[in-house]
């Protein structure tokens, strides 16, 4: 197994592995903490807005629904009109979903780049 050299931008202390003996490179729990905290926190931040999301699509779809059916409902009993304004709140709040997904992987790989860099 090839042996991964450190990072030369990291401060590292020269420790002894208690199990081993050998001189490892040990991070400071002073530098390590700040760190987990931030990347906690961000992923937690991230799934917040992946909720927040959700609800509003779902909420986007209700109400297209209803101003949409509103108005249709009135004049004809078709089936056929329900369908399309079916078809077409799903496939909004479809596109807008996928919107959601890409602008939040530019954000993920941009988050997780900066975390593995600090």
């Amino acid at each position: 197994m090839k042996k991964e050299n450190p990072r030369n931008h990291h401060k590292y202390r020269l420790q002894p592995n208690p199990v081993t003996g050998e001189i490892e490179l040990e991070q400071p729990l002073s530098q390590f903490l700040p760190k987990v905290a931030v990347g906690v926190v961000g992923i937690l931040y991230m799934v917040l807005i992946v909720i927040a999301i959700v609800i509003g699509v779902l909420l986007y779809r209700v109400g297209i629904a209803f101003v949409l059916y509103g108005p249709l409902s009135d004049a004809t009993g078709s089936t056929f009109v329900g369908t399309g304004v079916n078809l077409f709140t799903l496939a909004t709040g479809a596109l807008i979903q996928l919107i959601g997904i890409l602008i939040l992987s530019f954000i993920y790989r941009f988050f997780a780049i900066k975390l593995t860099d600090w």
